[in-house]
């Protein structure tokens, strides 16, 4: 699955934010809305100026939100 290669290349190369921001968007995809954010989050602080990182982690933050009862 997407997740499963994800995860394998955040293995292959830790701390590469565009790596991450996939995995998020994977998480994200199969619900782990939480996980997804985190993630996100990690990738964001290592580059802070990415405006679709952002974008991303808010759509997630919306999420989350919207999901909640």
């Amino acid at each position: 699955t997407a997740l499963e290669c994800s995860q394998l290349s955040c293995r292959l190369r830790p701390n590469d934010p565009a790596s991450m921001d996939t995995l998020a968007t994977c998480h994200f995809a199969v619900g782990n809305i939480d996980q997804a954010i985190s993630i996100e989050k990690d990738a964001l602080r290592m580059m802070p100026y990415s405006r679709e990182m952002r974008t991303t982690l808010e759509q997630f933050e919306k999420a989350r939100v919207s999901k909640k009862p």
